[in-house]
């Protein structure tokens, strides 16, 4: 039996609109967008950050990092090493203490391309505005749910982050 009057119309108005969404979606995967996604797309969560060379090498297992991609664009925010405790309530805090709280955070965003294994991000902005405009050129390898990002520095650094899918 049909419906008929207003909720004839939301169900038939509902049901156009799922059939647009699923070939959609069959459209996007045939299309091989799916495929582009799977590779980098989502929120990542650092696990541990290993560094080889320079003055402070070592494996850090307490870290505070998160990068997200999207198709064309990512964006990063870092917290490395201590940073002071602020209690609440505390009202104006000093310049030093306000500076402090800073100096081990690290953010920027930006586009970035792949070309084989090679992760390339160009950083339209940043925490520290010298790194505005800034190509960083790493190494990247996807295994399921895990993410490796090694970079090395122009000083022979080697800096390797393990991530894991947060979302």
């Amino acid at each position: 039996m049909a419906r008929c009057g207003a909720a004839g119309l939301t169900e038939r108005m509902f049901m156009k609109q799922l059939v647009i969404v699923v070939v959609a979606m069959v459209g996007f995967c045939l299309s091989g967008g799916a495929h582009a996604q799977a590779s980098l797309n989502g929120a990542w969560r650092a696990m541990e950050v290993v560094v080889t060379g320079g003055e402070n090498p070592g494996i850090y297992a307490d870290v505070q990092s998160m990068i997200v991609f999207s198709e064309e664009h990512y964006s990063v925010v870092s917290n490395f090493g201590e940073r002071p405790d602020i209690p609440e309530g505390v009202g104006t805090i000093s310049d030093e203490l306000a500076l402090a709280s800073f100096r081990t955070f690290r953010a920027n965003a930006g586009s970035y391309n792949v070309l084989g294994s090679r992760l390339i991000r160009h950083f339209m902005l940043a925490g520290n505005p010298r790194d505005v405009g800034v190509t960083l050129e790493s190494e990247y390898e996807r295994r399921g749910d895990t993410l490796t990002i090694t970079t090395t520095n122009d000083q022979g650094v080697t800096t390797r982050i393990n991530y894991v899918m947060a979302d």
